[in-house]
C-alpha cells in the first residue's frame, strides 16, 4: 500500500488521534490533536472583589501538584459569571520540562502588596471586627505570658497567610492559635477586650441580611453532609460580601470553603467564618426578620469546640453533619433588630435543648463549578475548538 507522509505544520506533542488506519477521509477532516506543550495556559476562577487587583501581564505563582513555578496574566474576562460571581482568568506559564500536563488542577497567588512587604502572619492569626483587623502580640519582659491587642493592616489573603502592611514590626511574636480565646476571656473579666471596643460596624443591614441568609445556606448543607451545596452557598456569600468593602474579608473565608476538597476542609474553614460572623451581628444586630440561635459543639475539632449560627430552634450541627448531627447546645438567641411595632421578640435566654429528630430534606442548589484544569496554549491543526 502507498503511503503519504502529513506533515504538522509546528512540532508538538499528539493529544489525541482521531481516526484509524484504513479509514476513509475527507480533505480538511482532522487526524490528530497537536499541541505545543512547551507554554501552558492556567485557566482560573478569580471572584469579583479580586478583580480589580488583577491586571494583564501581572506576575502570578502557580502551584500544581506540590511544585510552583512562575506565570504571568494573559487575560482577564471582562464578563462575570453571575451564578458564581467569578471571572475567568488566563495565565501562562513555562512547561520546558513538561512536568504539566493538560487537565490537572491548580492553583495560583497573585503578586500584590505583600510584595513591598515581606513580613506574613499566619492566617490564624488574624481577628476581624468589622472595620478593623488585630492580632495579639506578647509582650516581652514580662514574668508570665502577657498579650496585648494590636490594630493591623493586611494586604490580600495569599494561600494561609497575610502580608502585614502596617502594625506589627519583625521579630514580633503573634498569637496563632487561640486568639479568639484570649479576646473571649477579656470580654467575661471586663477587660478591654478588642471586640467590645469596636463600634458598631456602620454596615448595609440589606447586605448583611444578604450575607447571613447564605451564610444559613452553607451551614444548613454542611448539617446535611452536603458539600457541593455547601460550596455553592459559599460561592453565593462571597458574591454578597463584595458589595460591601467591611465584609469583604468575610468573602475571602467562603472562598476558602469554595476551594475545599472534602467536608473535613470545608468545615475548617467555615469555624473562622461562624465566629467572624457572631461577633458581627452581635455588633451591629440581626437584620432577618426571624431570630437566629448561636449553637456549640464542644467535642468539634478535637473537643476544642467550635460556634456557628442557625435558624432552626433544634440542633443541626454542622461539624458533624450526620455523624452526629443533634450535638451541642443552644448559648445564645439574637432576636430581630428592626422588629415590628408591637412584634414580641423571642427572649435571648438559650432555649432548653431538644431531642433529636429525624434528618429533613432539602433541595439541592446547583452544584458548584469544578476546579479549573490547565489548559494548552495552542489550537490543534486541523480541528474545531
Amino acid at each position: 500500500a502507498r503511503r503519504v507522509a502529513i506533515r504538522s505544520p509546528f512540532a508538538g506533542t499528539v493529544l489525541e488521534r482521531l481516526t484509524t488506519e484504513g479509514a476513509y477521509v475527507t480533505p480538511g477532516a482532522p487526524l490528530y490533536r497537536v499541541a505545543d506543550l512547551d507554554t501552558l495556559w492556567v485557566q482560573l476562577d478569580a471572584f469579583e472583589a479580586d478583580l480589580p487587583r488583577l491586571a494583564v501581564g501581572q506576575p502570578v505563582r502557580v502551584s500544581v501538584e506540590g511544585s510552583a513555578r512562575d506565570g504571568r496574566v494573559a487575560f482577564v474576562d471582562p464578563v462575570v459569571d453571575p451564578r458564581t460571581g467569578s471571572a475567568r482568568v488566563r495565565v501562562e506559564v513555562p512547561n520546558d520540562d513538561g512536568a504539566l500536563r493538560p487537565g490537572m488542577l491548580a492553583e495560583a497567588t497573585v503578586a500584590g502588596e505583600a510584595a513591598a512587604s515581606e513580613l506574613m502572619i499566619p492566617a490564624s492569626a488574624a481577628l476581624f471586627t468589622g472595620r478593623r483587623s488585630l492580632v495579639y502580640v506578647e509582650v516581652p519582659g514580662r514574668a508570665s505570658p502577657t498579650f496585648e491587642a494590636r490594630v493591623v493592616r493586611l494586604g490580600p489573603r495569599a494561600g494561609e497567610r497575610y502580608p502585614v502592611l502596617e502594625g506589627l514590626e519583625e521579630g514580633e511574636r503573634v498569637v496563632v492559635e487561640g486568639a479568639f480565646a484570649i479576646d473571649a476571656d477579656l470580654q467575661i473579666r471586663g477587660g478591654a477586650s478588642m471586640m467590645a471596643r469596636d463600634p458598631a460596624p456602620a454596615i448595609s443591614p440589606d447586605v448583611l441580611a444578604a450575607v447571613l441568609e447564605a451564610y444559613l445556606g452553607v451551614q444548613a448543607a454542611l448539617a446535611d453532609d452536603a458539600l457541593e451545596s455547601a460550596q455553592t452557598a459559599a460561592a453565593t456569600l462571597a458574591t454578597r460580601a463584595a458589595a460591601e468593602p467591611q465584609l469583604a474579608v468575610r468573602g475571602e473565608e467562603a472562598r476558602r470553603i469554595v476551594a475545599a476538597e472534602d467536608l473535613s476542609a470545608a468545615r475548617a474553614a467555615f469555624d473562622p467564618l461562624s465566629q467572624a460572623l457572631i461577633a458581627l451581628v452581635r455588633a451591629a444586630g440581626n437584620p432577618l426578620p426571624r431570630a437566629l440561635r448561636v449553637a456549640f459543639c464542644p467535642m468539634a475539632f478535637g473537643n476544642r469546640g467550635a460556634e456557628w449560627i442557625q435558624s432552626s430552634d433544634v440542633i443541626d450541627n454542622a461539624y458533624f453533619g450526620d455523624a452526629m448531627l443533634a450535638c451541642g447546645s443552644f448559648r445564645e438567641v439574637l432576636p430581630p433588630a428592626r422588629a415590628q411595632p408591637n412584634e414580641p421578640t423571642e427572649s435571648t435566654e438559650p432555649p432548653e435543648p431538644t431531642e433529636p429528630r429525624r434528618r429533613r430534606a432539602r433541595p439541592a442548589p446547583r452544584p458548584a463549578p469544578a476546579p479549573a484544569p490547565v489548559d494548552h496554549s495552542h489550537h490543534h491543526h486541523g480541528a474545531t475548538p
